[in-house]
C-alpha cells in the first residue's frame, strides 16, 4: 500500500501559465528562459521554453510572485502575480522587446 504525505493540498493549487512573444510582431519566442521569483525576489524556479514558447508553474495560494522572460538580444519582460486564496488557473503572457544595439 502506497503512503502519501499531505504536503500538497490540491484544493488550493494555483497554476500560472503563458507564452512569451515578440512585442512588435507577436511571434512566439521559443527557447526563452522564464524565471519565477518569490516576494523577496529570490529565485524559486527557472524553465527554458520549447518551440511553443509556453511556460507553467504551480504556485502557493495568497502569495506574491514575479516572473521574468529572458531571451538573447531582447529586453527582460517582467510581470507581478498575486495568487488568489482559492483554486485558479492564471494566465500571464509576456512580450519581449528587441534590444537596440549601439
Amino acid at each position: 500500500m502506497a503512503h502519501f504525505d499531505a504536503a500538497f493540498n490540491f484544493e488550493y493549487a494555483r497554476d500560472l501559465a503563458g507564452v512569451v512573444t515578440d512585442d512588435i510582431t507577436g511571434a512566439l519566442m521559443p527557447f526563452a528562459t522564464f524565471v519565477l521569483l518569490d516576494a523577496d525576489n529570490k529565485e524559486i524556479d527557472k524553465v527554458v521554453v520549447g518551440q511553443d514558447a509556453a511556460y507553467s508553474f504551480e504556485l502557493d495560494c495568497s502569495s506574491n510572485y514575479s516572473i521574468k522572460a529572458l531571451k538573447d538580444d531582447y529586453s527582460v519582460a517582467e510581470a507581478f502575480v498575486q495568487t488568489p486564496a482559492k483554486s485558479a488557473s492564471l494566465v500571464q503572457p509576456l512580450a519581449v522587446e528587441k534590444s537596440i544595439e549601439a
